[in-house]
């Protein structure tokens, strides 16, 4: 909190702390002489590490305040795009991470040896390469987004690393960070081994799903501090990197791996493999389409006051695409 004059002097005394708990903050000023002033606050959120600003102007005795500063007092933002545009590519490396691992764990593993009876061993190597390639693609892409996310933290705080990272959105990060490096060092032993098995996979499955639980700890469902939103979060974002993770597997890795065989077989392979996955994105659409609702209702029950906001907005948006 800052306190400035009708000349944009500070004049608090720089003691900005928790007001009885940790929902106001205080600040204190010398004694105030009769005018005009302005107080400005700069707010980090220990959840999900959005900066809001914010501004509003007081009288002290017998003054008049011009109404043109009230109508330019500060506002905070409904649009967070430093925070959204760090996190977005981490949301994209772990959904392929995430969703490319189950594909191959419930779909190809099962099935590889019922469809691929000729050139076994080539296509086995052909996916262990493709599937590789696209787990440390996405993993890269989670470990820079996390770089770029302190970098923006560190921007927006004015504060040094360091002092971000003592914020329990830091600890939150500090955690993310280290499942990314337990990752990579999985991936980078897996790619060094002839064979992927089933074996080799299930490591990568328990961090991915530890890796999205950091989304829904600086989400809007720990936000709200119910358990059941909470819950609900982390299923959003399991079912939405099967659906979509698992759409990327399917172009990129094992269709590519298709490739080595006839064009009779490859046809007969992968319409053998396309019902199973439709039928894995078709539960998964529908947990999402019965989670969301439910999660947002959590989160506000006011649908009259969703639909005037930014945030409704943005929800009616992602629901129209997803209905495409």
């Amino acid at each position: 909190l800052k306190v400035f004059d009708s000349n944009g002097n500070q004049i608090d005394n720089k003691d900005t702390a928790y007001f009885e708990g940790e929902d106001s903050l205080v600040v204190t000023t010398p004694p105030l002489e009769e005018g005009v002033y302005t107080v400005t606050s700069k707010v980090l959120s220990k959840v999900d590490g959005h900066l809001v600003d914010y501004a509003f102007v007081f009288g002290v005795g017998d003054v008049r305040i011009d109404t043109k500063l009230i109508e330019q007092q500060g506002s905070s933002e409904t649009l967070f795009f430093p925070e959204a545009g760090a996190r977005y590519p981490g949301l994209v490396g772990q959904t392929i991470v995430l969703g490319a691992v189950i594909s191959s764990l419930l779909i190809w593993n099962i099935q590889k040896r019922k469809l691929v009876k000729e050139k076994f061993e080539q296509i086995e190597q052909t996916f262990h390469h493709n599937f590789m390639k696209l787990i440390g693609l996405g993993l890269i892409i989670v470990f820079a987004s996390n770089i770029l996310m302190l970098f923006v933290q560190t921007l927006r705080l004015q504060v040094s690393a360091i002092d971000a990272l003592q914020t329990s959105f830091g600890n939150t990060w500090m955690i993310r960070m280290g499942l990314t490096i337990v990752l990579l060092a999985l991936w980078f032993a897996i790619e060094r081994k002839p064979k992927l098995t089933i074996k080799g996979q299930i490591p990568l499955l328990i961090f991915s799903l530890a890796l999205i639980a950091t989304t829904t700890m600086i989400g809007h469902g720990v936000a709200s501090e119910h358990q059941p939103a909470i819950i609900l979060d982390y299923v959003h974002n399991l079912v939405a990197s099967i659906w979509i993770g698992g759409i990327i597997f399917f172009g990129f890795a094992l269709l590519p791996t298709l490739s080595k065989l006839d064009n009779d077989k490859k046809e007969k392979f992968s319409l053998s493999l396309i019902p199973r996955f439709s039928i894995m994105f078709i539960i998964s659409v529908g947990i999402i389409i019965l989670v969301g609702p439910l999660l947002l209702w959590f989160l506000e029950s006011d649908v009259k006051l969703l639909s005037e906001s930014t945030y409704g907005m943005l929800i009616i948006t992602k629901i129209t695409i997803a209905a495409f």
